[in-house]
């Protein structure tokens, strides 16, 4: 799996579990206001508002990618790539002040969520049984959000949408999976690793090795 597939994925269990906090400054739990809608790459906004999808909803979608190879090399540690992550909230075709209070309690929620959670950041390694025995890196950081509105361009209208938008930072891995399962799965005749593998407290990082 594509890591941005995984991080669209994480992002969407984030905002779809009523078991984490919902505002900054307070630990009470629960649903943002779109419950259980939460999706993943949906259709396209107007699309989306203009059909039977019950609101408010939350779509994920992820956009550009800029990659460094760092060194010239892909298994270079210092190469990384920057993936812009989209999380829209729709409200409803028009605007008006409920509507706009409803977008900004969402975002709060969203922001809440996402920033402040463990799974957006690294994966748990299960064994056979289930058991976490170690963490594989996903997001290493956020280098910059952006909270925008949108326009229908057709009507020239404000619609009840905002578009809560981040950069996110991470470096794409090639972990020898024997490290973490056991098992043998690289290719033999090369073993890389970009960053490292976390198990239990303790960071191991890799270097690339080739065939002589």
């Amino acid at each position: 799996m594509l890591i941005r597939s995984a991080i669209r994925q994480a992002i969407v269990t984030i905002l779809s579990d009523p078991n984490t906090a919902l505002q900054s400054g307070s630990c009470a739990t629960g649903s943002t206001k779109a419950l259980d809608r939460v999706l993943d790459s949906h259709s396209e906004p107007l699309q989306l508002l203009q059909t039977d999808v019950e609101l408010p909803a939350i779509s994920v979608y992820t956009d550009s990618e800029d990659g460094d190879f760092g060194a010239g090399m892909s298994m270079n540690f210092s190469s990384h790539v920057d993936l812009v992550v989209h999380i829209e909230m729709y409200a409803s075709m028009g605007t008006d002040f409920d509507t706009e209070m409803l977008l900004d309690n969402m975002e709060e929620q969203v922001r809440r969520k996402v920033l402040w959670d463990d799974r957006l950041y690294r994966q748990p390694v299960l064994d056979e049984a289930g058991k976490p025995i170690g963490f594989n890196l996903l997001v290493q950081r956020i280098s910059k959000y952006q909270s925008t509105r949108a326009m229908d361009s057709e009507r020239q209208a404000r619609i009840g949408l905002r578009r809560f938008s981040l950069t996110v930072h991470y470096v794409e891995n090639c972990l020898p999976p024997e490290i973490v399962t056991g098992a043998c799965l690289a290719p033999p005749q090369m073993s890389c690793v970009k960053a490292g593998v976390q198990l239990g407290k303790d960071l191991v990082q890799f270097n690339p090795k080739f065939p002589e």
